[in-house]
């Protein structure tokens, strides 16, 4: 009964965050639109909102119905030695950085130890890890499901290196309903990757 009722906790105040501030989000046209400033592009379906606030100058956060329920990030060129993202305290918890011969199962750790610093993530798990198209050539997804508050999330990020650079998006959301319900549209935003 109390797992339940913090259950309920969770997605009321979930649910409270949910609708985007006027002043920190845009809605994104539907219509093909680079991301993270730089040559990757996508074309987003309508209902997409974009988060006006660059985490790192690389990164682009969208949701469909604010980023504790639905969250979409776009990576436009992570270079050698660069984070995913902002390091909010380098010495005590320093974040991994991108290392341009990695392969894709060092991408999926790069991803892990991420989110279990920059979400305060101690259970992860890697689901897949397995080769799949990504802006019209050979790249990698993955799928991978992590404990965050009171929250079972899941993602799947798609992406390549390209020139040694990582390009990649990652789309999570809560493991009931959330993720189920936005991966088909995120999906079709991925499918629709280019760069260059």
């Amino acid at each position: 009964m109390m797992a339940s009722k913090t259950n309920a906790a969770a997605l009321a105040l979930a649910l409270l965050y949910a609708v985007p501030a006027a002043a920190g989000w845009k809605v994104v046209d539907p219509a093909r639109v680079a991301v993270a400033q730089s040559t990757l592009t996508v074309m987003p379906d309508a209902g997409w909102n974009r988060w006006t606030v660059k985490p790192i100058k690389k990164e682009e956060r969208w949701s469909l119905d604010g980023p504790l329920l639905n969250r979409m990030s776009f990576y436009g060129g992570i270079a050698q030695g660069e984070p995913l993202a902002r390091e909010a305290h380098k010495k005590r918890d320093p974040l991994p950085k991108f290392d341009a011969t990695m392969r894709v199962t060092d991408v999926a750790e790069l991803l892990e130890r991420t989110i279990r610093i920059t979400e305060n993530a101690p259970d992860f798990v890697t689901e897949m890890v397995e080769p799949a198209p990504f802006a019209g050539q050979p790249g990698f997804r993955l799928r991978y499901r992590y404990t965050s508050g009171e929250l079972v999330r899941r993602g799947e990020a798609r992406g390549r290196i390209v020139g040694g650079k990582l390009y990649m998006i990652a789309f999570n959301a809560p493991a009931v309903h959330y993720f189920d319900a936005g991966l088909p549209r995120a999906t079709a935003i991925m499918d629709s990757a280019r760069i260059g």
